[in-house]
């Protein structure tokens, strides 16, 4: 009975951890999830027109590569909730918004400028910081020579 109980007790304090990772209008994460894809990370923001040129192409690969990739947007000020909703819909992002700063997680310096995209391998680690804005396919060629 003892044993009954201590799983049941691991099982209930497991399924009530925290997540490490929020994300705007979903489930949160473990970091642990990330593990079974590679990730990009791009960090944007409503005042930057290279940032907002982006956001199709950026669209465009998490649609084509979702079962790939984990694909994600971080505002750079780090907006959330109506606020962020407003320019997610505003520029019709429709790319999970990471609402925890990837910055310590992760070990990203804060970028200077924008807009910035991380990829970061299966084992968390940082393989590339691209600078400046990117396409679908400049960051698919990315992936293809970091993996």
């Amino acid at each position: 009975m003892r044993i009954i109980n201590l799983s049941l007790f691991l099982l209930i304090i497991t399924a009530c951890s925290e997540s490490d990772l929020l994300i705007h209008k979903q489930n949160g994460l473990m970091l642990e999830d990330l593990k079974e894809k590679t990730t990009v990370i791009n960090f944007w923001a409503d005042w930057c027109p290279p940032c907002i040129k982006e956001i199709p192409e950026l669209n465009a690969l998490y649609e084509e590569k979702k079962d790939e990739l984990n694909v994600y947007l971080f505002h750079f000020d780090e907006l959330t909730g109506a606020e962020l909703d407003e320019q997610l819909v505003r520029f019709d992002a429709r790319i999970p918004s990471l609402l925890t700063s990837p910055y310590e997680i992760f070990g990203i310096d804060i970028p200077e400028t924008l807009p910035v995209t991380v990829i970061i391998d299966r084992d968390l680690n940082v393989k590339e910081v691209l600078r400046g804005p990117q396409t679908k396919k400049s960051i698919i060629q990315r992936l293809e020579i970091t993996n």
